[in-house]
């Protein structure tokens, strides 16, 4: 069923961008998305919570910008997207599809790639990092503890 007054349940999350939906709802529903992937796509979804905080604050900041300003600096404003994981996101662990699970520790990024840091600067919201060969030495991704 649908969550919000508006139901976009069958619409592409650009398709409920275009059709009006809060930068909020988007990430939300590309939160509940990648939360129900069944394939192992995922090694680390950022929580829910994260996410809709830096869409709320988005959100407050491209308020304040008219129209052409928020083209020009947030043209990636509506946009989710996801890191693999041999690529480091401020604050969340870095595997490199390495079998680091408890009681092992993977690093914590201290700080972004310069890729995903451009990506959010200019308004995408990055929810996770997903999986990939261990070590990034396959093409399909199945030899993975992930």
């Amino acid at each position: 069923g649908c969550r919000q007054v508006r139901c976009f349940a069958t619409k592409t999350l650009q398709e409920m961008w275009a059709a009006g939906a809060s930068l909020t709802e988007v990430a939300e529903e590309s939160c509940a998305r990648a939360a129900a992937a069944d394939r192992n796509e995922w090694i680390h979804l950022i929580p829910k919570n994260q996410v809709l905080e830096r869409a709320e604050i988005l959100e407050k900041r491209a308020a304040s910008m008219s129209q052409e300003q928020r083209q020009q600096e947030l043209p990636l404003l509506g946009t989710t997207f996801a890191v693999k994981d041999n690529l480091m996101v401020k604050d969340v662990p870095t595997t490199n599809a390495m079998d680091l699970r408890p009681p092992r520790r993977a690093p914590i990024a201290h700080e972004s790639a310069a890729v995903v840091e451009k990506l959010q600067d200019h308004g995408a919201l990055v929810i996770g990092k997903t999986n990939l060969d261990c070590a990034a030495t396959g093409l399909v991704g199945v030899r993975s503890p992930y």
